[in-house]
């Protein structure tokens, strides 16, 4: 009975020793971010007091059945390094020794920017061997998995297309009420469960917002590490369109405008006047004033005629008018009180613009109807005398005709 109490607690140091982990696998870091960290793996030592020697350590990658060597150092190896994987030592830089136990190891590192995904982000575990006290060790660690983060870099710029028709468009010009759609296509990342979301910056606003219109989304596909989808919104035109940009994202952070892939388009609303943009402010001033002064020049100019008209036609049976001043009709020159007065409805007709904007079409018609009357009265067959004609203006007193014997 102690003879079996005494092999059993030999068995059990000897185990002890035999078993103990001497070798460890690290990853640094544990989770990487696709392009942004490098690729690191290091096999060391754990318990270099329990051992008198180190002459190999070496790195293994999972394959599709097992565990095959991709580098490794070995004491009085030249070089001291080996490469077993020759597609990754060129893409990769391993370096170690085994110079002592406290001191050995071996790390491999890839730049981030030759790191493949997703071929580099398999099973991997550390092997060493050396000697202890208690003769030859030779150990394994347990394999780890790399996991890894991509963020979204690539997105298209939104496609857009009015509502139950075929085919995108090219225009970003639209009438207020048009229901359009717009689709963004592009990367979500490594994770298949994110999206593409939308944001709207209107006219005058200085950060974009969500909007509340719910997307539709399409089923993921994959490429290497990268899930790629669309998104799909319907938006109904306002008069608050009047400049709006649209923004689709992914990878954002929560706040609009933070994700690491970003699209923009911009949308406007059609006018619904084109003098709209012409007609406004000061310009309108202008323009109706120019207006009413060329107006006031033209029906002068046709009262003139109309005077020269009619006293040719009066001495029509004796003649051609006489150029003497006594013998030529004149319109009188406009007096003080008239240039006042006509003066004065140009301003009224100005301030009264300045409240109304409907004016500047109704004073332009009124001036429209009233070179029309102008005009029509010089027509011989008209049903009104150049007289009548005359007097519906109401804008001056017709002088007597002078009579000649």
């Amino acid at each position: 009975m102690k003879l079996f109490v005494v092999c059993a607690v030999l068995l059990c140091t000897s185990s002890s020793l035999a078993f103990a982990q001497n070798i460890q696998i690290q990853a640094l870091p544990q989770t990487i971010t696709y392009r942004e960290n490098d690729f690191i793996i290091v096999c060391s030592i754990t318990n270099p007091s329990k051992l008198s020697s180190v002459f190999v350590i070496q790195l293994l990658k999972n394959s599709s059945t097992t565990f095959e060597p991709v580098v490794s150092v070995t004491t009085g190896q030249t070089p001291l390094v080996e490469w077993k994987d020759s597609t990754l030592q060129y893409r990769a830089f391993a370096k170690g020794n085994v110079d002592s136990p406290s001191s050995a190891q071996l790390r491999l590192t890839i730049d981030k920017a030759r790191v493949q995904c997703p071929t580099d982000f398999k099973m991997y575990m550390c092997k060493m061997s050396g000697y202890a006290s208690s003769g030859l060790v030779t150990q394994e660690t347990g394999s780890i998995v790399l996991s890894y983060i991509v963020k979204p870099t690539v997105i298209e710029m939104p496609r857009v297309r009015i509502l139950n028709e075929n085919f995108d468009t090219q225009d970003r010009q639209f009438p207020v009420g048009t229901a359009m759609q717009l689709t963004c296509q592009g990367e979500v990342g490594s994770d298949a469960s994110q999206t593409i979301r939308w944001c709207a910056q209107r006219a005058g606003e200085f950060i974009f917002t969500g909007l509340p219109q719910t997307p539709i989304f399409s089923e993921v596909s994959q490429s290497g590490c990268m899930f790629i989808r669309s998104s799909t919104i319907t938006y109904n035109l306002t008069s608050e369109d009047t400049f709006t940009k649209f923004l689709c994202e992914a990878g954002d952070t929560g706040l609009c405008g933070t994700g690491t892939a970003i699209q923009y388009v911009n949308i406007t609303i059609v006018q619904s006047s084109i003098l709209v943009p012409f007609l406004s402010g000061s310009t309108v001033g202008i323009v109706v004033v120019f207006t009413i002064i060329l107006a006031i020049i033209w029906r002068r100019y046709l009262r003139q005629q109309q005077m020269n008209e009619r006293v040719y036609q009066n001495h029509n049976g004796k003649g051609r008018i006489s150029n003497k001043s006594e013998d030529h009709y004149t319109e009188p020159g406009p007096t003080e009180d008239h240039l006042y007065t006509e003066l004065n409805s140009i301003s009224t007709v100005i301030g009264q613009f300045a409240y109304n904007p409907d004016n500047q079409y109704t004073e332009l018609h009124t001036i429209n109807r009233q070179l029309e009357i102008d005009q029509a009265s010089l027509t011989p067959d008209h049903q009104y005398t150049s007289l009548n004609a005359i007097q519906n203006t109401q804008t001056t007193n017709i002088p007597r005709l002078i009579q000649y014997k």
